[in-house]
């Protein structure tokens, strides 16, 4: 918890300083509350099944911070190839539109 807060503090710090937008602030908060949280729930997770103190928190903070990263680059490429369709998707959809628009217009000057 106390290193959300500072990591949050940073970064209402930069947005007061106009060095990231309001968007940028509120994702890099959230990102930083979700690695938080799982470094806290790994190393919680690995002092229940390693009871040795620190040790168990250590290795199981690890290796759940692994598996994080590795998770979290799989879900970017999925999300830049959801956004790259979607966009296609609009720029086809607005060249339908401008095609659409073009002829109205000429049939609205012969008229």
């Amino acid at each position: 918890m106390c290193t959300a807060s500072f990591g949050i503090a940073e970064e209402a710090y930069k947005f007061r300083k106009n060095l990231i937008t309001k968007e940028e602030f509120l994702l890099n908060s959230q990102i930083l509350c979700i690695e938080v949280s799982v470094s806290a729930l790994s190393s919680m997770l690995g002092h229940a099944v390693i009871p040795i103190t620190i040790l168990g928190a250590v290795i199981e903070n690890n290796i759940g911070t692994f598996l994080y990263e590795i998770a979290k680059d799989n879900l970017t490429m999925k999300e830049k190839l959801l956004i790259a369709d979607y966009f296609k998707e609009i720029q086809e959809y607005n060249y339908f539109l401008e095609n659409e628009f073009e002829l109205y217009n000429h049939q609205l000057q012969r008229d």
